[in-house]
């Protein structure tokens, strides 16, 4: 964003994601936003992080405008001298904007991009770019014929998989010889190879299927009970990360979520206390995601509640 870094405040915050992770920040910078003939001067938190933005405007800005956003309709409306303007979003944009974010650039103190496994793309051998087409596009392109098969692949995410161990060096030998033809390089600190199991997409891939991740369940097991509702979003954040491994996620939650309605103040009661012991007990021993195996039987379950959450 060219950005002169010695204009930065260094004032150090700490983020916790939801998933319990956290991560200190550089410091802080006041830039100016403009939209629609207003210009306001909003601070900005500076992370050095992998992420697609630039920056992002959130709660502060959103308030300071006196904007009513609509992520429904990718709109945001707000009050001026001339009148009520409005910004649109545009869904294509906003796509080629994100993931224009995972090439390989320079970028501004706003947010370095960056990832874990990170590959590094240069142009292709034949000359040609990467240029009017997706990076996700890209990848399933490269490796069509192992997709599927003997590896699994995500944005800049790479998992090459063997059910026989002695044909993974085969496999591995087959994703490197696509990687050399198109020009591209791994970062060996951030590779792990010949290993019986490693975390992909956020989960823990092993040889008998797709775990929770346990540094996930951790961050549950170590929350302190809610004395705040910040808390209890803090709370329910967390859960949502592992909603594909909580059978009858919304029951066991309930408690939760109604601290969150609207217009109702905060308490933490028994029922709320004893949601959250029970839901740390349920989360020792979580379920396991597996692959259905050929012509196996396969049963559907349907679980009736009485209860139900809806988003207002």
């Amino acid at each position: 964003m060219q950005v002169d870094e010695s204009k930065l405040s260094r004032r150090t915050t700490m983020l916790t994601g939801f998933s319990g992770e956290q991560k200190s920040t550089l410091g802080e910078i006041v830039l100016p936003v403009y939209a629609e003939g207003v210009n306001l001067y909003i601070n900005f938190l500076v992370l050095d992080c992998q992420s697609p933005y630039n920056a992002i405007l959130g709660r502060p800005w959103i308030h300071e405008l006196k904007a009513i956003p609509s992520t429904y309709h990718q709109l945001i409306k707000f009050p001026t001298k001339w009148g009520v303007k409005e910004i649109k979003g545009e869904q294509r944009a906003a796509r080629e904007c994100y993931q224009n974010g995972f090439k390989k650039e320079e970028t501004g103190i706003i947010a370095i991009t960056g990832s874990q496994g990170r590959v590094d793309s240069n142009q292709a051998k034949n000359g040609g770019t990467r240029r009017g087409a997706t990076y996700q596009r890209l990848v399933n392109k490269m490796f069509a014929k192992m997709l599927g098969s003997t590896m699994e692949v995500y944005i800049d995410d790479m998992l090459v998989k063997s059910l026989v161990a002695q044909q993974h060096n085969d496999h591995q030998r087959q994703s490197f010889d696509v990687l050399d033809q198109y020009g591209m390089k791994l970062n060996p600190t951030k590779c792990s190879f010949g290993v019986s199991s490693g975390k992909f997409l956020g989960y823990l891939v092993t040889q008998r299927g797709v775990e929770a991740n346990p540094d996930q369940i951790r961050s549950i097991e170590n929350i302190e009970s809610p004395k705040c509702i910040k808390d209890v979003q803090k709370l329910t954040g967390r859960v949502a990360a592992l909603n594909r491994f909580i059978s009858k996620s919304s029951e066991k939650c309930l408690p939760f979520f109604n601290i969150l309605r609207k217009n109702k103040a905060f308490e933490w009661n028994d029922d709320c206390e004893k949601a959250l012991q029970e839901l740390k007990n349920y989360l020792k021993s979580p379920p396991l995601l597996s692959k259905p195996k050929d012509n196996e039987t396969l049963f559907i379950y349907l679980a009736v509640s009485d209860t139900a959450i809806v988003q207002s």
